[in-house]
């Protein structure tokens, strides 16, 4: 699915549902994506978050909450990236 299709879906059924945030996989976070869904009031989560450029790209992109298999690593970096700041 293209990412102009994610995005459209993601509001439309966020809104059909009365949802106020949906989750997205890693591969379909794009700044482009995350700011278009954002402007409709949907805060954005993420799934599958098992890696270290998924860990990345959902600091870069502020996704307040993710969910991971591999917690260890998800706390060591984020633990790293409060420490750089």
């Amino acid at each position: 699915m293209k990412l102009d299709v994610v995005t459209y879906t993601a509001i439309h059924r966020s809104r059909l549902a009365g949802a106020r945030a949906v989750h997205l996989h890693p591969t379909q976070l794009t700044s482009e994506a995350v700011d278009k869904i954002r402007d409709h009031d949907i805060e954005i989560h993420a799934w599958d978050v098992n890696d270290e450029k998924s860990l990345t790209t959902c600091a870069e992109l502020e996704i307040p909450k993710i969910c991971t298999d591999k917690f260890q690593q998800a706390k060591i970096f984020r633990q790293n990236l409060i420490m750089a700041n």
